[in-house]
């Protein structure tokens, strides 16, 4: 019973159906068939139980021994089960056909051979229905498997922003409060806006693009502070977010990545960030110049960030991203190609090869 409210609640009005009509063909063409002659018609009519009792033989054979016996037991247990289960509704049919049917309409010959045709018959179908139904059932359960797995993979990833964003946070602190003392306040109070989209943000499905081009605006101007006129920093935007939704935190690693390691040594430091909004078409590209000792970073963490939203890339938009990463002596560049929706479900459905798979050359 707890089956069947299961499958009339998720919609699955299918197996229902061909219940119905199996068990009504099954039972009722007997009697069309006999027509006008009133005592096959009255034997078919009797032998209605007996048809009746074909439905928990099926049942049996599609909802236990297969799914059960044959799974965890192996083929020969199911075979032998098998055997039982036709040999059993044989003799329960051979009971109808000599004790219920009345005398005058029972067969003088052939009692059990047609005691038992119908049950093969009957074995025959739900075997093949099941089988079918088992495989299926595999199927899906597997599917389901791979869906939760990178889900949990998904939850994981955005678990990450956390603690790697904020260890840049407070390196900015840090140099703020050693070097330009007087803009330690104001720009704190800025920096925890940043966290506090990033901390109520993070662990949304989806938000609209235009407070991601705010945080990556607000990011690049404490950036600004922090560094006057010793890095080169340039932004551009074009076109309008109108509303599309985005994975949160989805661009800011690669700018977070172009100020780690386009400054400090690096001569004549510069920094090119350019987003571009066509359409549900997001182009988007950071390109910052290289110094000797990006060539060999020893910080265990470096990478993280670039192989974290590349991977988040392939889970959450793996028809729907191009992602191109290049690197020479003086430049490192990243080009992402996205295509956005104003609907975005909680996790859409994986697909086993994404369109590009990209690899973060020098970075970890």
């Amino acid at each position: 019973m707890n089956r069947i409210s299961a499958k009339l609640s998720s919609g699955n009005w299918l197996p229902i159906i061909f219940h119905i009509v199996l068990w009504t063909v099954w039972i009722g063409l007997p009697i069309i068939n006999a027509g006008e002659n009133e005592r096959w018609r009255n034997y078919a009519i009797y032998l209605i139980p007996g048809g009746l009792a074909h439905i928990p033989l099926f049942l049996i054979n599609t909802e236990l021994l297969i799914p059960k016996i044959l799974r965890n037991k192996g083929v020969p247990t199911y075979l032998l089960s098998l055997v039982i289960l036709i040999l059993g509704f044989s003799f329960v049919q051979y009971g109808f056909r000599t004790w219920w049917m009345p005398e005058e309409l029972r067969l003088s010959r052939n009692v059990i051979f047609w005691s038992i045709v119908p049950v093969l018959f009957a074995t025959a179908i739900s075997t093949g229905y099941g089988f079918i139904t088992y495989v299926n059932k595999q199927e899906m359960d597997k599917q389901e498997e791979q869906q939760e797995r990178l889900r949990s993979e998904l939850s994981f990833l955005r678990s990450q922003i956390s603690p790697h964003f904020m260890f840049n946070i407070l390196n900015s602190i840090v140099y703020l409060i050693r070097s330009k003392s007087d803009l330690a306040e104001p720009v704190t109070i800025q920096l925890s806006e940043l966290m506090r989209y990033m901390l109520y943000t993070s662990s949304e499905e989806a938000v609209s693009l235009e407070k991601e081009l705010n945080y990556l605006r607000n990011y690049i101007d404490l950036q600004r502070i922090r560094f006057e006129e010793d890095v080169d920093i340039k932004l551009s935007i074009e076109g309008q977010a109108g509303n599309q939704l985005i994975d949160p935190m989805l661009l800011i690693p690669f700018v977070e990545n172009a100020f780690k390691h386009g400054v400090g040594l690096v001569r004549d430091p510069e920094i090119n960030i350019r987003l571009k909004v066509k359409g549900n078409d997001l182009y988007f590209s950071v390109k910052n110049r290289m110094g000797p000792e990006s060539q060999e970073d020893k910080d265990p963490s470096s990478g993280i960030g670039l192989r974290n939203v590349s991977r988040r890339l392939e889970l959450l938009y793996p028809q729907t991203h191009q992602l191109d990463i290049q690197q020479n002596e003086e430049w490192y560049s990243i080009n992402l190609h996205l295509q956005l929706s104003t609907a975005h479900s909680e996790l859409p459905v994986m697909q086993k090869q994404p369109v590009y798979e990209a690899t973060v050359p020098g970075r970890g």
